[in-house]
């Protein structure tokens, strides 16, 4: 046979195993589903073969994962180390470590999901790879966030700093502060919060991480107001007018004022909320922004009649309909108020 046929045979015979893998894998009958695989081996050593045999193993370890048969899965990801060294190969197998790693804190087995991230650095120096250990740390950082485990979750974060350079890392490492600052504040641990805070200024300024920031920082305000502490909610407010004033940190920056309002509606620090609501005014003037207003002239407006100052409050909501700059659903949010008072 000449070596064009014998090529082509192999072919023929590797993409029957295939078909033969993917059925019997999705049917559950992993045992039969090994077999083929295996045999996929047999055909040569050809980068392509071993490319093939890796793709066919995802799809074995995300059945195994599936099946809750997490040891099979992992000795079938480790039996995959010797499929040679190519860039192709390894993200491939990045991507089974990313599977795995998701099983694993689905169903809280930290230690084996934590090795096996740190396992991934001998996959190589490769973008693509260290996107995957992103998305495996960001899935395994919430993990641990839902059990409480922010001391590991924090150095997990701290570690992701070792893999690179590369925007989309930036990202998911931004994502997952967002998450951490939430979870402290479950915690009650506020220092910790606020310093990851402002380790997220290291993270750059793309654009997706600047919008994570805005996210974490409403949650951190949010949490200082319930804490009681507002010059520092306060402070924090004021800072992230430096974030830039994209229609989407205008909303967080909106979200977070309404709630300050609140909170200085309730402590009778009403010149204190006046005084943010007048400064939503730089957040523009879309229909998401208008709303947020409502809110915040509704707050500000309880915050009045509960310090025995109804009259203000009405001056108030007298005062802003008359303004022809604002946005006709601002102006209706706050004549449905009135009326709503008034019955």
């Amino acid at each position: 046979m000449t070596s064009g046929k014998k090529a082509f045979a192999s072919n023929a015979r590797q993409g029957n195993r295939r078909k033969k893998v993917g059925k019997l894998g999705n049917a559950g009958n992993f045992p039969k589903a090994r077999k083929p695989f295996e045999d996929m081996a047999g055909l040569g050593g050809t980068p392509e073969i071993a490319l093939q045999c890796v793709k066919e193993a995802f799809k074995l370890i995300a059945g195994y994962g599936n099946a809750g048969n997490l040891s099979e899965a992992r000795k079938l990801f480790d039996d995959m180390a010797g499929s040679g060294d190519t860039s192709e190969v390894a993200i491939e197998r990045a991507k089974e470590a990313f599977s795995l790693i998701t099983c694993y804190g689905n169903i809280g087995n930290f230690p084996e999901a934590r090795k096996l991230f740190d396992d991934m650095a001998g996959l190589g120096d490769i973008p693509e790879v260290a996107i995957e250990r992103a998305r495996a740390a960001f899935n395994l950082i919430s993990d641990y966030g839902r059990a409480g485990k922010l001391s590991e979750a924090r150095k997990l974060f701290d570690d992701m700093a070792g893999l690179g350079d590369i925007p989309e890392v930036a990202i998911e490492r931004a994502r997952a502060a967002v998450n951490m600052i939430s979870d402290y504040g479950d915690a009650e641990n506020l220092p910790g919060a606020h310093k990851l805070f402002d380790d997220m200024a290291g993270l750059g300024d793309i654009p997706e991480v600047t919008l994570c920031r805005a996210m974490a920082a409403f949650n951190l305000i949010n949490r200082y107001r319930i804490a009681g502490n507002l010059p520092e909610a306060r402070k924090i407010f004021k800072d992230t007018a430096k974030l830039g004033n994209t229609p989407e940190i205008a909303i967080e920056r909106a979200r977070a004022a309404v709630n300050l309002i609140s909170g200085y509606g309730a402590a009778r620090k009403l010149p204190e909320a006046r005084q943010i609501f007048e400064d939503m005014v730089e957040l523009g003037d879309s229909m998401e922004i208008a709303l947020y207003r409502g809110m915040a002239i509704f707050n500000l407006s309880v915050g009045y009649r509960e310090a025995g100052q109804p009259n203000n409050a009405e001056l108030i909501l007298e005062e802003l309909l008359k303004d022809e700059t604002m946005h006709p659903a601002f102006l209706e949010s706050i004549s449905d108020m009135q009326k709503g008072e008034s019955g």
